[in-house]
């Protein structure tokens, strides 16, 4: 019989991303994300995601479709375009409408890839929805800069 009153026994794994695909990206500054967000009038956002979508797509199983990738890029670069140009009044609220659309998708896109690389750093991570949605590209390049400096410890 064993005795009740001594430590359990357990093997403890300590997680590494050392073997995970996490390496795929390259460490970007996420104060250089902020910066080309700002100065570029948000258009670098579009980019980021985009262009790290392209490499997560290669590392995980379940893949953005590459028809949500381009019709969001689309009606994203649209509404920023739609922005600047002067339109009548009578287009206002459609206009309205159609930025707020973009937005949203652009936002589901956030979301996607977020779930997608929490499952490629593995187990014990979770990333922030809050962060995610206020922050956007700037917080997701943050925490993949922090796996990769997890990775290579």
């Amino acid at each position: 019989m064993s005795n009740v009153y001594s430590a359990p026994e357990a093997d403890v794994i300590q997680e590494t991303y050392a073997d995970s695909d996490i390496n795929n990206f390259k460490r970007f500054s996420a104060w250089g994300v902020f910066l080309l967000s700002l100065v570029t009038l948000g258009l670098y956002q579009i980019y980021w995601i985009y262009s790290r979508t392209k490499i997560l797509n290669q590392s995980v199983a379940n893949r953005i479709g590459q028809p949500f990738i381009q019709i969001v890029t689309f009606l994203y670069v649209l509404s920023f375009i739609s922005s600047y140009v002067p339109l009548g009044e009578s287009v206002q609220i459609p206009l309205m409408i159609f930025n707020l659309v973009a937005g949203i998708l652009s936002i589901v896109w956030n979301f996607k890839f977020m779930l997608r690389v929490e499952k490629l750093m593995g187990k014990g991570t979770e990333l922030s929805g809050i962060l995610t949605f206020f922050a956007h590209v700037i917080y997701l390049q943050y925490k993949i800069n922090e796996a990769i400096d997890k990775g290579s410890n």
